[in-house]
């Protein structure tokens, strides 16, 4: 039987890779995490394509918030880099531009700019070069000579690989002047587009077109020579030279003023990304792609590309990236996770383990292994926008979200089955937290009418008019272990043991330096810890206040901390990173100069039981990290080969093997939750949670001959075990227990 299964093998090889790719390649809602043990992981959503460089075979797109995505256009494969697993300067991602050596060159808006090979990226900022600025590095074009020219707020920057110069485009009183787009000239001018206007730099002569009074988002120039500009809210402009001439709304076919890309095709047609769609226009006829009459899924297109065989690639604000070859539409994922958004509000763990992420568009969970996402559509929500997240004794999950239409507060409880809105004072306009202590009780800080407490049954509203709460505007709620309520309010800090006694600590009547702290958190050994103007330590008696003039603390405005298993405070910073601190005399720092952080404004940090650390962003999704290499599973957990998923005894059977030889013969797979291995066979879909244990060299999403073959191996051999070792982490043979 063995030999049979061999000689089976080589019969099939002929239709091994017969597949059609879908027209569409979606994350499906629930996927499985996969991690090869880095140290650093970002979670992401990439759906916002910013720009997108056309490069052979490959292309690169640039996204909001998602790093960069590399395209293989003949299979269609994607490969994601961020600032995790490729040290991208920034996820946020303003323009992508290649040089004539091959290299990418990566503008963000936030953390100067990069150059990637394909494999390291080098980054450039003020510190370590002739960069002028950090912030909003929109355009990068390379000239004649090869050389490298950055738009960088208010200068633009030429780079030859060695020295840097600039030239002052803006003028620095203007707290609205930045630098969208440039484009050489057949004469090697550069022209510069800008938020106030177009430029044109002539050697070290600076003209200023007044006929564009608008801001530029985009510069083309097509064969005959002419200069096309794309504004904002302006229209689209041609300088033949001498005359201009406008196209807008009134008087032509272009359906919005917003231009944000221009690109042209082999028969000098130039396509625009608008506001209002995808717009061909030949010098003199329009014609308009949008949701209505094409396979575009949204009307907004940011960005134009075009390659060599007149593809015409398409950035969407929201939907990631398009296709259309002249006939057909085909839609790519650019996001490397589930997450609807960047906006990470809280992390929560609840007594299972599951760790809970409040999100815009809704709430996500992690299991360990599968990511759900739950909103309005999937799931039965009302509301989808979720900023805070509080488990209770009994496991249930308490949310507060807010709906799309009228923007109001609600109050979500969650018991693992159903969701259910409850009735509540709560404010319906201002924003609010959830906390709970350790008898069940649920407790709410307001922004404008105190704390609220509410024990299943009944509310009760604590404010300065009828308790000795200081402020109103509530900060954050912590508990001792002795049941006191800590409050964190705008004029002091209060202990309340919950009967009639309130202490207030003030910088009036104690040695606390501020009276209003962003977070509060009590350590295991009861010592309470607040965060805001730096780091301040309670312990019941004395006061100590640690910040950047007398410690290794990065920043002063603390937004959230938790402690490990081991004592260590973690502390999320904005924009500090994240600071690790032993409470005796070690700080230790991560952010974007020195680790894989997605961006150094943490707002929500939270450990889980395997010493990972998630960290919620602001704008910038989520990022997890852990010393030795992130763990999803318990280390002494045994680990089974993904073939071997019946009977989960060490062996492969002869269904399971016939199971990894469907995937072979198919020539691709992806993921697959319903399923018993919990993939498929077939090209595209789903390709965001752990590969097939029989596909590792190389680890493509294909299960190659040789790899087939050492699955037979472990067949034929009557079992298999664990090899750390080995090049797939599995033997031969079984092992005694």
């Amino acid at each position: 039987m063995r030999i049979f299964i061999a000689v089976v093998v080589f019969l099939w090889i002929p239709g091994a890779l017969s597949a059609d790719v879908p027209s569409d390649v979606r994350n499906s809602r629930e996927t499985a995490a996969y991690s090869p043990s880095p140290e650093w992981v970002n979670y992401t959503n990439g759906d916002k394509v910013t720009d997108i460089a056309d490069d052979g075979d490959f292309l690169w797109i640039g996204t909001q918030g998602g790093g960069i995505v590399k395209l293989n256009k003949l299979t269609d494969e994607l490969t994601f880099y961020d600032r995790a697993n490729a040290g991208l300067p920034d996820n946020h991602i303003a323009t992508v531009e290649t040089d004539t050596a091959g290299n990418l060159w990566i503008g963000s808006l936030n953390s100067g700019i990069g150059m990637f090979n394909g494999n390291t990226c080098t980054v450039y900022n003020s510190e370590n070069s002739g960069l002028p600025y950090d912030v909003w590095n929109q355009a990068i074009e390379t000239d004649a000579d090869g050389n490298v020219w950055i738009g960088s707020l208010y200068d633009v920057s030429e780079f030859d690989g060695a020295d840097w110069t600039s030239f002052r485009i803006g003028n620095l009183a203007s707290s609205n002047f930045w630098i969208a787009d440039m484009e050489f000239d057949a004469q090697g001018d550069a022209w510069i587009g800008t938020s106030l206007g177009l430029y044109r730099l002539r050697g070290d002569e600076l003209i200023v077109y007044d006929d564009v009074n608008r801001g530029v988002n985009a510069i083309e120039t097509d064969s005959d020579g002419n200069l096309w500009i794309g504004t904002e809210r302006g229209g689209l402009f041609r300088y033949d030279g001498e005359e201009w001439t406008v196209f807008d709304t009134e008087n032509s076919e272009i359906p919005s003023n917003s231009v944000y890309s221009i690109a042209s095709d082999s028969e000098g047609n130039l396509w625009l990304g608008t506001w209002k769609g995808l717009v061909k226009f030949s010098g003199k006829d329009w014609q308009v792609f949008d949701s209505d009459n094409s396979g575009l899924p949204e009307d907004s297109v940011l960005s134009v590309e075009i390659d060599e065989n007149d593809n015409i690639w398409c950035g969407l604000f929201h939907n990631g990236l398009v296709k259309y070859d002249g006939t057909g539409w085909k839609h790519y994922d650019t996001t490397n996770s589930v997450f609807p958004s960047n906006f990470v509000y809280s992390v929560e763990t609840d007594h299972q383990g599951n760790i809970w992420f409040g999100v815009t568009e809704g709430v996500v969970r992690f299991d360990g292994k599968n990511w759900t996402v739950y909103d309005s559509e999937d799931f039965g929500l009302t509301y989808v926008n979720t900023t805070s997240i509080e488990t209770d004794a009994d496991g249930n999950l308490w949310m507060r979200t807010k709906d799309q239409e009228l923007r109001h507060n609600h109050l979500v409880k969650y018991d693992g089955e159903r969701w259910t809105e409850i009735a509540s004072p709560l404010p319906k306009v201002q924003p609010w937290f959830i906390r709970t202590d350790s008898q069940g009780i649920l407790w709410f800080g307001s922004g404008l009418n105190g704390v609220f407490r509410f024990d299943g049954t009944s509310w009760t509203n604590y404010n300065t008019d009828n308790s000795p709460l200081p402020g109103n505007y509530i900060r954050d709620i912590a508990f001792d272990s002795h049941g006191n309520v800590w409050i964190g309010s705008d004029k002091g800090l209060v202990r309340f043991d919950r009967k009639e006694n309130w202490t207030l600590y003030n910088t009036d009547n104690s040695e606390i330096p501020y009276d209003t702290f962003a977070t509060l958190e009590f350590d295991s050994e009861d010592v309470l810890w607040l965060g805001g103007g730096g780091l301040t330590r309670f312990d019941g008696t004395n006061w100590t206040s640690y910040n950047r003039d007398n410690s290794g603390i990065s920043s002063n405005r603390i937004m959230d901390i938790c402690e490990d298993d081991e004592g260590n405070l973690w502390l999320g910073t904005s924009p500090g990173g994240l600071v690790k601190y032993d409470r005796k005399d070690e700080w230790k720092v991560y952010d974007q100069s020195n680790s894989g952080i997605a961006r150094d404004n943490v707002y929500a940090v939270t450990v889980d039981s395997h010493g990972n650390k998630w960290m919620g962003h602001n704008l910038s999704g989520l990022s997890v990290f852990r010393e030795g290499g992130i763990v999803f599973t318990d280390k002494d957990s045994v680990t089974y080969h993904s073939a071997d998923h019946d009977s989960l005894k060490f062996n492969i059977s002869l269904s399971e093997l016939l199971r990894v030889i469907q995937i072979y013969t198919t020539g691709e797979y992806h993921c697959a939750s319903g399923t018993e291995d919990g993939y498929t066979p077939g090209k595209g879909g789903n390709q965001t949670c752990r590969p097939h244990d029989s596909d590792y060299s190389p680890q493509d999403w294909r299960i190659g001959l040789n790899e087939l073959l050492r699955t037979i191996q472990f067949y034929n051999s009557a079992g298999y075990h664990t090899d750390m070792n080995s090049e797939d982490g599995f033997a031969p043979g079984k092992l005694s227990r």
